[in-house]
């Protein structure tokens, strides 16, 4: 089977790779001549594929790379280690300043458990660690704002999973 090139940009938003910019629109583009689109505008599975595969390497090494620069721009000392003052900075940036002792000890719990060397200091392979566990508490609490909203304007929580069904359908 194949897929014509049309559709390519409605399978990668299902993979949750749609292009974000310039920059991936154009090198998908680059792709789709490397991979040598089938003269009637339509792609193999296989290579629909071998795309799938460079863009996601694409977008890991991208990540990587805003993960780089954003440590260096915390490690203000450049030990190559986040001391416990420079994690407190990137906390308040991404506004997840503890509110409550409850989630001073939850953050406590995060920064201690990314702190895989028991060091006291996150270097940069603990940093990974620590975003992504970040970026997940970021995640539930968002998820839980938006329960409180769906609650209080009368939807139940079932509601507003189809609701966010449908509304991630048309994004």
């Amino acid at each position: 089977g194949s897929v014509s090139t049309k559709s390519l940009s409605h399978l990668l938003g299902q993979c949750g790779l749609l292009p974000r910019n310039a920059h991936e629109h154009k090198m998908v583009n680059e792709l789709l001549e490397i991979f040598e689109v089938d003269q009637d505008g339509s792609l193999s599975f296989d290579k629909f594929l071998r795309i799938v595969k460079e863009v996601r390497t694409f977008r890991t090494m991208q990540a990587e790379e805003e993960l780089h620069a954003a440590f260096s721009r915390y490690d203000r000392d450049n030990s190559g280690a986040l001391s416990g003052e420079e994690i407190g900075s990137l906390l308040a940036d991404a506004k997840l300043q503890p509110r409550s002792r409850k989630e001073q000890q939850e953050f406590a719990f995060i920064i201690r458990s990314a702190d895989t060397d028991r060091s006291g200091l996150i270097d940069f392979e603990e940093f990974q660690i620590l975003a992504r566990r970040i970026e997940e508490r970021k995640r539930t609490l968002e998820c839980e704002a938006e329960i409180e909203r769906a609650l209080c304007n009368g939807f139940s929580e079932g509601q507003l999973c189809d609701l966010r069904h449908v509304f991630s359908l048309l994004d």
